[in-house]
């Protein structure tokens, strides 16, 4: 924001600045104000990508490296803003409140990318 009030500044030929600037929001997350902080887990985590719910039986298979079929995708939490380069995210796979994998497809089935043990 402060580049964006020093651009338009020198477009306008009158130069330009902010006197003050109050941050809402990092990303997709609320900003916690100064000095605070805020947990992150689960459906919070990487928001922009799509996730797969998966059910026991499927958290298990991927924790040791198994495929799982394709199934249903959510969409993104928190889409991307119009213009941004398609980030290629790969998919979160939730169980319950816990995020346990990043997936990717491979041969008609989703594939460990990475293994969050136990889940974040």
């Amino acid at each position: 924001m402060r580049s964006l009030a020093r651009d338009l500044g020198r477009r306008l030929g009158c130069g330009a600045h902010l006197a003050r600037l109050h941050r809402t929001a990092i990303g997709p997350w609320a900003d916690p104000g100064e000095g605070g902080s805020a947990l992150l887990e689960g459906e919070a985590l990487v928001p922009w990508c799509p996730a797969r719910r998966l059910t026991a039986a499927e958290a298990e298979d991927l924790k040791f490296g198994r495929p799982i079929p394709l199934g249903d995708l959510e969409s993104p939490g928190w889409p991307w803003p119009e213009g941004f380069p398609d980030p290629g995210a790969p998919v979160r796979g939730l169980h319950g409140d816990r995020l346990v994998a990043l997936l990717r497809e491979k041969e008609g089935a989703y594939w460990t990318v990475a293994n969050l043990r136990g889940g974040l």
